[in-house]
């Protein structure tokens, strides 16, 4: 059906499209339900019912396809019918959007971006990839990043990314890492690293993902978030 298995498409638009021509189509009012995809590699598209050139699109007047955007080009963007969409595809995954406008009607966040890097050292005052807390003696090696929470409760959203290893699988290390992270209350006027354990209140996952997410609700505070690779000293 020209899907690639185990490939990730993006979905970049859900419609009903309206089936028939003239007015007989507006009275009538038949709709399918479709879901638009791409491919990110550009090309590969899906050949099934709605592919660009199947004849499935001679149900659809002209003017609906001009509304849809409809092309005919190997630019790696498909439209399919959402039945067979569920039909080939295992899972979903949702990426949430926030609103960090300070002039927004709507509830707002705060938002921090932060870069860093596990890095090994001899020296344990230098050394930033002490490995995930079963490694108690490396563990607050790792970079350490403090938030405060201003109100009474508030939820709050933690993410840590890794570099993709694409372009080093030549040399072998082509598999992402197995990274996580952890958040312990620290006091209100702390202002340097954690040399001891404090109160931990979340924990998130430890995958060899490209990405790991977590969403809490956390009391009024501050506290520390210790992204860590799950070995020490990787």
């Amino acid at each position: 059906r020209g899907l690639v298995k185990g490939h990730a498409y993006a979905v970049t638009d859900v419609r009903k499209v309206r089936l028939g021509h003239g007015l007989l189509a507006f009275f009538k009012s038949e709709k399918l339900d479709m879901i638009r995809l791409r491919n990110p590699w550009g090309e590969r598209e899906w050949n099934g019912p709605w592919s660009d050139t199947s004849e499935e699109w001679q149900k659809v007047s002209t003017s609906e396809r001009e509304k849809l955007g409809m092309t005919v080009e190997d630019d790696g963007e498909f439209w399919m019918a959402f039945d067979d969409f569920c039909t080939y595809f295992t899972d979903i995954i949702k990426c949430r959007l926030i609103n960090t406008s300070y002039l927004s009607i709507h509830k707002t966040w705060e938002e921090a971006v932060l870069k860093g890097a596990w890095t090994r050292h001899e020296d344990p005052l230098k050394n930033r990839c002490g490995g995930c807390v079963n490694n108690r003696e490396t563990f607050l090696q790792n970079p350490q990043y403090v938030f405060d929470v201003k109100k009474a409760e508030d939820e709050v959203l933690v993410c840590i990314q890794q570099k993709p290893k694409r372009t080093s699988q030549k040399e072998g290390k082509g598999e992402n890492l197995a990274i996580g992270f952890d958040i312990f209350k620290v006091e209100l006027n702390r202002t340097y690293r954690m040399h001891t354990l404090q109160t931990k209140v979340a924990s998130s996952i430890y995958i060899n993902s490209r990405s790991v997410f977590l969403r809490m609700d956390l009391k009024e505070g501050r506290y520390v978030v210790i992204p860590t690779t799950f070995e020490a000293g990787h």
